[in-house]
């Protein structure tokens, strides 16, 4: 988890995982100067900050961030933190809670289109944007190259500027590359800075080495109905899954990447006829994503399944 508390009254909330929950933060910063607290933090710390900090602001967004049970019960319970809370998130596995609870706002598709927290909490700044701040083309591109590299969309034409914002995501973490795009002068388009290309170009030649390492490691396996690819992978994990799934496409329904440091574990997929956010949840109650790609974090539910592949995966490289 980060926090950033400056007595704003502003607070957004927002995914540490990835680029997409940087989007939300860094637009915000953006769009009111700097004058907005914020958090980076997991799906569970969401109620554990809401029952810390809520007092103390007057407006809260929660972006990329599906609410699980326990932030549900906290927000129905308090019309006061109701009124407060605007949720701008767009995994396909929490829609059965939009329609139960009208402070949840889950939006998958706009414009035909997989979409993002990121876009989502744009398109709400662009409707109190009178001066037009950011509606440019530059915030449009930043926003589009978020969204294609979070919902993987190969289709866009600023999906190789968004893997490039994914790669230094990972070298440099969220609090850095939160800075750098909060500070970045705003020109014509979107850009990243010449001095982070080669240090990019340079870790994507480590990452197709990695993910190469990872396809020549997989354990091939059941779960439930399905035949699955696992891999013990710390690191690019979408890059590593899709691989999986696409090398092994005649062998397997998906990819399970285990992560035991960040005791997470993410889905990835290619076939149209599987449901990966649903299955994510039949592994753990937090589970949930998209139907290509979702995950779950490790915990006493699925812990004993968990372990029986880390196992077999182990016996079965000896």
């Amino acid at each position: 988890m980060i926090k950033y508390f400056n007595n704003n009254n502003r607070l957004v909330i927002s995914h540490i995982e990835d680029i997409d929950g940087m989007g939300s933060i860094i637009l915000a910063n953006i769009f009111w100067d700097k004058q907005v607290d914020y958090v980076a933090c997991t799906i569970p710390e969401v109620a554990i900050i809401l029952k810390e900090v809520w007092q103390n602001y007057e407006e809260i967004y929660i972006c990329d961030l599906p609410l699980d049970n326990e932030a549900i019960s906290l927000i129905g319970n308090n019309v006061k933190i109701q009124e407060k809370i605007k949720h701008f998130d767009h995994h396909a596995s929490e829609l059965d809670n939009a329609k139960k609870y009208s402070f949840i706002n889950e939006v998958v598709n706009l414009n035909n289109k997989q979409t993002s927290g990121t876009e989502l909490f744009y398109n709400y700044l662009l409707s109190l944007d009178a001066n037009n701040k950011i509606n440019q083309d530059y915030f449009k591109e930043f926003v589009e190259a978020t969204r294609s590299a979070d919902v993987w969309d190969l289709k866009s034409s600023l999906i190789d500027l968004g893997r490039s914002l994914g790669t230094l995501h990972s070298i440099l973490g969220p609090e850095a590359y939160i800075s750098i795009f909060s500070n970045n002068e705003i020109k014509e388009h979107f850009y990243i800075d010449k001095m982070y290309l080669s240090i990019i170009n340079s870790a994507d030649k480590d990452k197709e080495n990695y993910v190469d390492s990872c396809l020549d490691k997989v354990l091939i396996t059941k779960y439930q109905n399905y035949n699955i690819g696992v891999s013990l992978s710390e690191n690019y994990r979408s890059f590593v899954g899709n691989s999986i799934a696409s090398k092994y496409k005649d062998l397997i329904d998906f990819a399970l990447i285990i992560n035991l440091q960040k005791m997470k574990c993410s889905l990835r997929g290619i076939k149209d006829d599987i449901d990966l956010g649903k299955v994510a949840q039949s592994f753990a109650q937090n589970g949930g994503g998209h139907k290509k790609a979702a995950g779950f974090y490790i915990n006493d539910e699925c812990i004993d399944i968990i372990e029986k592949f880390v196992v077999e995966y182990i016996r079965s490289k000896k």
